[in-house]
């Protein structure tokens, strides 16, 4: 057994670019001028460093005499690497549901918040797996990817067990997860409609109003808010999630904020604001509504307002046959970018202040130098140096915010909008910059950004006229 003689004349072997592939093409037959066994083929391809994942049937069709037009042959294929699997976390107590278009669900479930006792187990964290080593053909050893641990930190009256990797609760209360962080907040609960004799109410923890909250009222918690009946012109702020049974008459005023989740029957002329995501069972009508990832409206319509969000946007239809006004941002928000847009025009500004504060500082300088400066002027240079101060700074802060701006948006580059119905012409979908306004009706549509252009895709074939 060896080496095989004049083997580069008759073959070329090729090894992909990731080592992870070896083929042997046929320059000239070799069936009357070689002899080899497989085992001179092995030494031979060792002496080319292929030395693992050999191919050992092919190697044999080779050796016996493989017909010209078999050629090329794989002769050795490397083993990728299994990357590791991700953390998990096993909940132990029952969630709040979302739900999905494709199942029925009774929306008044989606709200039942769950409540802890002292000492109850929360969630187990399963740790991460390291994964798989590979190998490529000439041997080299391919380290996986280790799975991600998850990130999960326990706060207000909740304890964690490392000997376990479990979370308890240490006080009775109500259960609030966020991506973070994991919370037991104790409870405040009014057991009817907010009125004159609760006034406004603010809370370190959670609030629960078995009723309805009407206009001119302000509800704060670090916690959740869960309002059994109707949100109208009032503000609702909270650190965990809102829950809202009936809907949002906002009247234009009513506004919610949410640190985590916000899900409600209907919102109609409200203000919306969710750290995460927000689910709303039947319509949103002509209001200003930005989630930090997704708006899910899967069985009812988005008609007129502004809706932002950071990975997707997913509606029966939206737009309506009036052609109401009705703008959609997807990867990204609008409060963002009109903010992004001011600074910008600010920064522009500044700039040019700058800019021509300097020149008349260089003149005095140079007349100062020449001939000095009258009493006039040297209030004057005083007075350029103190403003040119004070819009440097200004712009130093400009700049930081701008740099500050940018998106917390995990999904960005795959961010798309969703019509389960009809999208209607004259609706307006913006990624970034970028903006589009069809003329047309799509059934089933499909908006995404791709190659620098937002793309509109029916998932029916061909747009309505």
């Amino acid at each position: 057994m060896g080496v095989i003689e004049k083997f580069p004349e008759y073959f070329t072997v090729q090894i992909d670019s990731d080592k992870m592939l070896a083929t042997l093409s046929l320059k000239k037959e070799y069936h009357l001028e070689l002899s080899f066994s497989k085992g001179d083929l092995i030494e031979t391809l060792n002496s080319h460093d292929i030395t693992w994942g050999l191919e050992e049937g092919n190697l044999e069709v080779i050796s016996s005499g493989a017909k010209e037009d078999e050629f090329p042959l794989i002769i050795a294929e490397g083993l990728p690497p299994q990357d590791g699997a991700d953390g998990k976390i096993r909940y132990e107590k029952e969630l709040s549901r979302t739900f999905s278009s494709d199942e029925k669900v009774n929306f008044r479930d989606v709200i039942k918040i769950p409540s802890v006792h002292a000492g109850d187990c929360l969630l187990t964290i399963l740790e991460p797996t390291k994964g798989t080593a590979g190998k490529t053909v000439t041997g080299e050893k391919i380290s996986p990817k280790p799975g991600r641990s998850v990130l999960l930190r326990p706060g207000q009256n909740v304890e964690w067990k490392k000997s376990e990797s479990r979370m308890y609760a240490t006080s009775d209360g109500q259960l609030s997860v966020g991506d973070r962080s994991v919370h037991v907040y104790p409870l405040y609960e009014v057991h009817g409609d907010v009125s004159m004799r609760t006034g406004n109410i603010e809370f370190v923890g959670s609030v629960v109003i078995r009723g309805n909250v009407p206009t001119g009222y302000t509800i704060k918690a670090t916690g959740d808010v869960t309002i059994y009946g109707l949100l109208e012109g009032s503000t609702v702020e909270a650190g965990g999630s809102v829950y809202i049974s009936e809907g949002i008459a906002g009247h234009g005023k009513g506004s919610v904020m949410a640190g985590v989740d916000i899900k409600c029957g209907y919102i109609n002329q409200g203000k919306i604001e969710a750290g995460r995501n927000l689910f709303v069972e039947n319509s949103v009508l002509h209001s200003d509504v930005i989630a930090r990832k997704h708006i899910y409206c899967q069985k009812g319509n988005i008609i007129g307002g502004a809706l932002s969000a950071g990975s997707s946007i997913e509606a029966k239809d939206v737009g309506n046959k009036m052609n109401t006004p009705t703008q959609i941002y997807v990867g990204s928000n609008k409060k963002l970018l009109e903010t992004q847009q001011e600074l910008e025009l600010e920064k522009e500004q500044l700039m040019d202040t700058l800019h021509k504060l300097s020149i008349i500082g260089d003149k005095l300088l140079l007349k100062q130098e020449n001939s000095g400066l009258s009493s006039k002027e040297r209030i004057t240079l005083l007075r350029q140096r103190n403003s040119y101060e004070q819009t440097y700074t200004r712009l130093q802060i400009v700049q930081k915010e701008l740099a500050a701006l940018v998106p917390d948006y995990e999904d960005g580059d795959q961010a798309y909008l969703l019509t389960h119905g009809t999208l209607f012409a004259y609706v307006t979908i913006a990624f970034g910059k970028y903006q589009r306004r069809e003329s047309r009706n799509y059934t089933k549509a499909r908006a995404t950004f791709k190659d620098g252009e937002v793309s509109i895709q029916s998932m029916e074939g061909q747009p309505q006229s």
